[in-house]
């Protein structure tokens, strides 16, 4: 690489620190730790999106189970009370599992490789 180019980068990163108030390496530091907390906090995050999605589901099971079981002792209305609270777990289990899988699948690259995010961010900071 051109000494030129190297030296144009090296003193863009020493101004983003000095903004900040740190060194360029305590920069480089801070950026690892903020990629990696920010990959397990999204991770935990979609974690509990599962979690939720996974307690509609075991509702839903429950319900169905119910349903069947009772299915002729059961009034007309105590069987479409039943009937709507299966179709809302259902809706929402779905939904909470695809928010949560999107959102682990999205952040996994902080959690897994945060040296690349802190490039990525160095670089847009940057520019």
């Amino acid at each position: 690489m051109d000494d030129k180019i190297v030296q144009e980068v090296l003193s863009r990163v020493d101004a983003v620190a000095a903004k900040i108030g740190v060194g360029a390496g305590e920069l480089w530091r801070i950026l690892n730790k903020q990629a990696f907390v920010s990959g397990v906090q999204a991770e935990v995050i979609s974690g509990m999106f599962v979690l939720g999605s996974v307690t509609c589901l075991w509702q839903l099971v429950k319900a169905v189970k119910r349903l069947k079981a009772e299915k002729d002792e059961l009034s007309y209305s105590k069987r479409e009370e039943l009937e709507g609270w299966a179709l809302g777990m259902l809706i929402i289990g779905v939904l909470s599992g695809l928010v949560g899988g999107a959102v682990g699948i999205s952040y996994i690259e902080n959690f897994l490789n945060p040296e690349f995010v802190a490039f990525e961010t160095l670089m847009r900071l940057l520019k």
